[in-house]
């Protein structure tokens, strides 16, 4: 049952992806830890967009290793971070240090097992869950 789970959740978060990549073409801009890139930049990995309603996808389930990236699809500046709330710093390094823009993107790879509960440092209700696996 558990591995027909994971097939079902992987083939939803490739056609997520996949709606997106097709609906917003390439990302032009972005960032990875403090640097901003301006060249354009291939998806890898898991994309959880920042909207003026929170984090989209809110939770999602990924091997160790992943890379994912945080794009801002809103008009407004958001800061993905650790934690549940400002204070907490469950996954150290997961923090993009700085507001991110409209249009750029921050990229965070989890590296160990981990459940990361994350926040939006600009708007702390904004929140959701990486759980980090080691899927075999």
């Amino acid at each position: 049952m558990y591995s027909v789970n994971k097939w079902i959740l992987a083939i939803v978060a490739l056609v997520i992806i996949g709606a997106f990549v097709r609906t917003y073409g390439p990302l032009s801009s972005g960032t990875k830890g403090d640097e901003v890139f301006s060249q354009q930049g291939a998806l890898s990995g898991d994309v959880i967009e920042m909207t003026k309603e929170g984090f989209a996808p809110q939770n999602i389930v990924i091997p160790v290793g992943t890379t994912v990236r945080f794009v801002n699809s809103d008009s407004e500046p958001h800061w993905p971070a650790s934690g549940a709330r400002p204070d907490e710093d469950v996954c150290p390094g997961f923090d993009s240090f700085r507001p991110i823009v409209p249009g750029e993107f921050y990229e965070f790879t989890f590296k160990e097992v981990k459940i990361c509960p994350m926040h939006d440092q600009l708007n702390p209700s904004f929140t959701g869950i990486i759980t980090v696996g080691n899927f075999q």
